[in-house]
């Protein structure tokens, strides 16, 4: 039996995206397939642009006068009691990894495909693509303007050769952009006839049905609807029923709260009439044959309007458009001819489910491009390079600055190897909760806490192992203007100050990864890295049978920009400060002015400039992280680790008037806390025990956004546009960030 997997929005509480989810699941099921609903939420959408006063302004109205009430409880009882759910995805890699685990990916219902929503998971982009199916997706919006948007939507729909829309509009939105003709279907709510809805909803017992009632629910503006909605009622002798959205809504006295889903659409089959502005409420009323009158919720000549919606299902089901109206004009209860609806509505259901059968059992059998790729979400570490038999894979800089593998595909057999190295595909990991214990660190030497980022752990741990261990660590190559790695040998204390500090531009690793497995397997060695890098060192180790004697050092990473910033940056840095790009040497966090108080100092042989991070082009770059590398917004690692210990700065409350810094150091492995014991019965060191929830106080679990517009930043630093302009257009909301603050105080005062 052939499994699916359905990428839709469900964790929304509303009733349209908890019931279209549902539904879907049901229907597949009546196919006799097994099906669950992929567990994945972004923490937020794709950054769109920068936001600007006027955006921000209708953010706040929005909150003051349009918030939402939102009874989670029934939501959260409804998708626990009624959907299959998979185990929780966050990123790429780990919805890339569900391809062993799925038949056929199908994405769909709802407004998934909205521009203003948008997010490549939603378009399969982690899928084969022999195992994607669109099922009824809605780009809710009548055309779309953005063009950076525009052009990866029809990238990734391009992808699709069983492709089906909910809309005519999204139809017409297809063809324009990739010439090919997407099947309508229905809203996979309507593939469930009337008599199952009864059936689902015949064991609810509700106090709320006492009487001849109408219904009424509104996602938009309603309040002008209400005074004629209340003549309607006592004209008719009705009672009012209101299911409340926002909190100013008005008819506190008819509201019913805490509504589940299958109560919404019990009170739907036993009104007398809906009213109401929402797609799914409207949909509903039709399908259980209850009279109705569909609000536009905007004016059609609005950008946003999502009027195309309902205007859609009314022409493919011939409904009187007189049913969607602008204002109640009449007092009588409409008269709808349901026969003739139900007979276009039979049709179109079977059409729609004959769709989904048909492109479940056809889509496997499409030919796919056989060309071998490792991971589309490479972190450049070089795992892969060094366990290929065949030397058929380079790491170099790609055209945007990053790090990443290529593959000679005259020289690859496809055995694999690089796959199972890779730290993006190989997701053998601990989650944080599995920690040992946390400490918090802090050097009693002042000359190694002037020169480190935080409290000294790195340097403290070098010196401690160096007479046994070879450390391997970042350095910055000011020649080569690169962060590179480099193996230190035993005994070799004095170059171990070349690893001080950090370095926030992506290092080299592949070359030191051939020298760590050079050494004979007696020979101990402590790495540090980012959390990608140890990753792919720990994969090759265990491969090679050689975890056994290395010990594994993660720093809390926050990502890497792009190469290309780091060297204009240094170029304008040496035209503006007259210093010698070919020499300059770099502190990335100087800590001259305090811990908390970051600067970048650069030195030549006869000046040195410090600048503070908030006036310093490339930090307000790399603090905004605009330009990250794919995989940092992608990283399956701040949440898992594969290392012994992993540190960090440790931010928060507890230390913050600490001047020159403390490291928060987490023992992941007994072989870690085994170190970090042996540590403490240093004389230079304080080492204390504190509680291991502070990590998800103190330490941002969350990755960036990628941003829509990264691209487009990479391409005017290449065609030589200056930071400085840069910075200032991509990062307009510093100035509305300084309103929120008073903002937040009105809205207080408000609420009371």
């Amino acid at each position: 039996m052939k499994k699916i997997g359905i990428m839709t929005w469900f964790l929304n509480n509303n009733y349209g995206s908890s019931l279209q989810a549902f539904s879907l699941e049901k229907a597949i099921e009546k196919l006799e397939y097994e099906v669950n609903i992929i567990n994945y939420s972004p923490d937020s959408y794709g950054i769109r642009d920068v936001m600007t006063i006027k955006a921000f302004r209708k953010k706040i109205h929005k909150k003051l006068f349009f918030k939402r009430i939102v009874f989670k409880d029934g939501f959260d009882s409804f998708r626990a009691n009624n959907l299959s759910i998979s185990k929780k995805v966050t990123t790429y890699p780990e919805l890339r990894n569900l391809n062993s685990d799925y038949d056929v990916f199908i994405c769909g219902s709802d407004q998934i495909w909205s521009p203003l929503s948008f997010n490549e998971k939603y378009y399969l982009n982690f899928a084969d693509s022999n195992k994607i199916v669109s099922y009824a997706p809605s780009f809710g919006v009548l055309e779309i303007k953005d063009e950076i948007i525009k052009n990866k939507m029809r990238n990734l729909i391009s992808r699709f050769n069983y492709l089906s829309v909910r809309e005519i509009k999204g139809q017409k939105i297809v063809n324009d952009l990739t010439g090919k003709e997407a099947e309508i279907v229905l809203d996979p709510t309507l593939l469930l006839d009337s008599n199952t809805w009864h059936s689902l909803t015949s064991n609810i017992k509700s106090e709320r049905i006492n009487s001849n009632y109408i219904l009424c629910y509104f996602l938009g503006k309603s309040n002008r609807h209400y005074k004629k909605i209340v003549a309607f009622a006592k004209v008719n002798n009705l009672e009012i029923i209101n299911i409340p959205v926002f909190k100013k809504q008005l008819l506190n006295k008819y509201n019913v709260n805490n509504v589940d889903s299958l109560e919404f659409v019990n009170l739907i089959k036993n009104a007398k009439c809906v009213f109401t502005d929402s797609y799914h409420g409207t949909i509903f009323s039709i399908n259980l044959n209850v009279p109705f009158l569909a609000f536009k919720r905007f004016k059609d000549n609005d950008v946003r309007s999502e009027n195309s919606r309902l205007d859609s299902i009314f022409k493919l089901l011939n409904i009187d458009n007189n049913l969607f109206v602008y204002e109640l004009k009449e007092n009588n209860i409409p008269k709808i001819d349901f026969d003739k609806i139900n007979s276009e509505l039979n049709k179109y259901r079977e059409k729609s489910l004959n769709y989904l059968k048909n492109s479940i059992e056809n889509v496997n059998n499409l030919e796919i491009d056989n060309k071998y790729n490792i991971t589309d979400c490479c972190t450049g570490c070089g795992a892969c390079k060094n366990i290929c038999p065949k030397g058929a894979i380079e790491v170099r800089e790609d055209e945007y600055g990053f790090q990443r593998s290529f593959i000679d595909e005259n020289k690859c057999v496809n055995c694999g190897l690089c796959r199972k190295v890779c730290p993006m595909l190989n997701l053998n990991f601990k989650n944080i909760n599995d920690m040992k214990h946390l400490y918090s660190f802090k050097s009693k030497d002042n000359k190694v806490l002037a020169s480190s980022s935080s409290g000294g752990f790195s340097y403290t741990l070098s010196l401690f192992l160096n007479n046994e261990y070879y450390v391997c660590g970042c350095y910055y190559d000011k020649t080569r203007k690169s962060a590179i790695h480099i193996l230190i040998e035993p005994n070799k204390t004095e170059d171990l100050t070349k690893l001080q500090g950090s370095k926030y531009i992506q290092s080299e690793t592949t070359d030191v990864f051939k020298e760590i497995l050079s050494l004979s397997e007696d020979k101990k060695v402590v790495f540090f890295g980012t959390p990608c890098q140890v990753a792919g060192l720990e994969a090759l180790l265990k491969l090679k049978k050689r975890r056994e004697n290395v010990l594994l050092v993660e720093l809390i990473c926050h990502g890497v920009p792009s190469k290309i910033l780091w060297n204009k940056y240094l170029k304008e840095i040496s035209e503006k400060y007259n210093l010698d790009e070919s020499n300059i040497s770099v502190k990335f966090r100087d800590k001259k002015y305090g811990w908390s108080h970051k600067s970048i100092t650069l030195s030549d042989s006869k000046k040195e400039i410090s600048i503070d991070e908030t006036k310093d082009n490339f930090y307000k770059m790399f603090n905004k992280r605009y330009i990250n590398n794919y995989s940092c917004y992608e990283c399956p690692y701040r949440y898992n680790s594969t290392a012994d210990i992993k540190i960090g700065d440790y931010w928060g409350e507890k230390f913050k008037e600490d001047p020159t810094g403390v490291s928060m150091i987490i023992s992941m492995t007994e072989k870690g806390e085994e170190i970090i014991a042996e540590l403490k019965d240093s004389e230079n060191v304080q080492i204390n025990i504190e509680k291991n929830d502070d990590y998800f106080k103190c330490q941002n679990l969350s990755n960036p956004t990628e941003p829509i517009f990264k691209d487009k930043i990479l391409n005017d630093i290449k065609k030589g546009e200056s930071l400085e302009l840069i910075a200032k257009k991509y990062s307009g909301c510093e100035k509305v960030l300084k309103l929120t603050k008073p903002i937040k105080k009105i809205i207080k005062k408000m609420k009371k």
